[in-house]
């Protein structure tokens, strides 16, 4: 199961840094002829970008395939590798959703400021990937942090509660490894970067994240966390090894969006 998986949202974002999906909104300056030079209007140059048209379809090297809406005002991009996830681009920036209990919920935002500048990345995802354990899941912890230019260190306090439908059994309350507050909701990042593959009486055999018992622990404590404040909204990402469908059940049916990379292709 791949809800909106941030990979996407990273190609979505190098996309439009190549151009088309920057300015999806049709410009208001006069039309000139074929071949005259830009207007000069006293201000700085005008960069000049490909024009979109009503109704145009392209794709990116990453598989995304993007269209133009008919008033050419967005852009709207699909993947087959993340058939859940949708991205739109327009002049507000890159937006996308992904369906939490039936309903499209944002949970990737950045404006066009953000777009250009960009964020410093320490490493890239196939760094992070080819690295062992412990360096592995600090740079994993790094990779997110970077992306979503989140923080670092943020705590929650969380009530023990040994009774609840999930129980809340150990005190200290919730430290995610990211957090990235927001305008309309706050974002706990908790960021799994466990190793896909490992050796099994000599074979090489696929990894998956289990449901362990300091895993459900961090699952009721964030449940607790959104049932108490409305605008804490947990995403679990997975960059190597993926989540067990038991883990995949426990989080979705607690309406926690779950975040599968997956190793890059090539």
């Amino acid at each position: 199961m791949r809800n909106g998986a941030r990979r996407g949202a990273q190609a979505v974002r190098n996309a439009a840094r190549r151009g088309p999906a920057r300015n999806a909104k049709p410009s208001n300056l006069p039309a000139r002829r074929a071949g005259a030079p830009p207007a000069r209007t006293g201000g700085p140059p005008v960069r000049q970008r490909p024009s979109l048209r009503p109704g145009q379809k392209f794709r990116t090297n990453d598989g995304w395939e993007f269209t133009v809406a008919d008033d050419g005002a967005r852009v709207v991009g699909r993947s087959p590798d993340f058939p859940d996830a949708i991205v739109v681009m327009d002049e507000t920036g890159i937006r996308m959703y992904t369906p939490v209990n039936g309903r499209m919920q944002q949970i990737f935002h950045r404006t066009p400021q953000q777009i250009a500048s960009g964020p410093p990345m320490r490493h890239t995802l196939r760094q992070v990937l080819n690295l062992r354990q412990p360096n592995k899941w600090q740079a994993g912890e790094d990779y997110i942090e970077d992306l979503y230019q989140a923080q670092r260190g943020r705590h929650f306090p969380v009530q023990t509660n040994p009774n609840g439908a999930l129980p809340v059994t150990k005190p200290g309350g919730r430290y995610p490894d990211n957090y990235v507050p927001g305008v309309a909701d706050d974002l706990a990042l908790e960021v799994k970067t466990y190793g896909r593959y490992r050796t099994v009486n000599g074979q090489t055999v696929e990894f998956e994240v289990p449901l362990s018992g300091e895993i459900r622990e961090q699952i009721a404590k964030d449940v607790a966390l959104m049932a108490s404040n409305p605008r804490y909204r947990p995403i679990w990402i997975f960059l190597d090894a993926p989540p067990s469908r038991e883990l995949v059940d426990l989080l979705t049916s607690n309406r926690i969006v779950v975040n599968i990379f997956g190793r890059p292709k090539g």
